[in-house]
């Protein structure tokens, strides 16, 4: 994507510097700024498959069994983020944006690229986190894949992805976190966080 090559160029830049020798740091060269400007912020909430929003930006796993779980078959449960309005109370979109949504972890990331659960250790679902994947191939959302970027979305392009809606999954599964402590998935609350960036220009 356009926004990671910029983020490796500047790596690259940085880390190279530390091979310069104290004559090296002499000579000239030219380097390449860049940088981007987004349009107003826009407010965004999350609704439920049925088009309910949620005031607590909370999506609701469905119950799944312990077998369910171990098995890898818990219900995806679908939610999109919906744009409301701008701050001045005006329309997100009137066209085609590219949009890029960052999700980042209250928590990071498991072993697994799932987040963690955070409920109570005393009414825990022990060995359990929550998949995050993408809402029109399912591919998983992991550290290293945690942009999920729509290119030029225009009204009607397809059911799925409009310049308003941005759709995704969520699944209870099995984690790998401390195997050797906790090596089955056990009955319980499943609760994770996590924060969501919407870029758009």
């Amino acid at each position: 994507m356009k926004m990671d090559k910029k983020t490796t160029l500047a790596s690259t830049i940085l880390l190279s510097t530390a091979f310069f020798s104290v004559s090296a740091l002499a000579n000239q060269g030219d380097v390449i700024f860049q940088g981007e400007v987004t349009k107003a912020t826009c407010n965004f909430v999350i609704q439920d498959s049925a088009g309910t929003t949620n005031a607590s930006n909370v999506v609701n796993l469905k119950t799944a069994t312990v077998d369910e779980v171990e098995a890898g078959n818990a219900e995806e449960v679908v939610f999109d983020i919906v744009s409301a309005k701008k701050n001045d109370g005006s329309d997100c979109f009137t066209a085609a944006h590219d949009v890029t949504v960052l999700w980042v972890p209250v928590n990071g990331w498991d072993a697994d690229n799932n987040l963690a659960n955070l409920a109570p250790n005393a009414s825990k679902a022990q060995k359990v986190a929550v998949r995050l994947m993408k809402g029109d191939d399912g591919t998983q959302i992991t550290s290293t894949d945690s942009r999920v970027h729509f290119e030029k979305i225009a009204p009607g392009t397809d059911a799925i992805h409009t310049p308003t809606r941005y759709q995704f999954k969520a699944q209870m599964v099995k984690s790998t976190d401390d195997a050797s402590t906790e090596p089955a998935v056990t009955a319980g609350n499943v609760k994770s966080q996590a924060k969501f960036v919407v870029g758009y220009r």
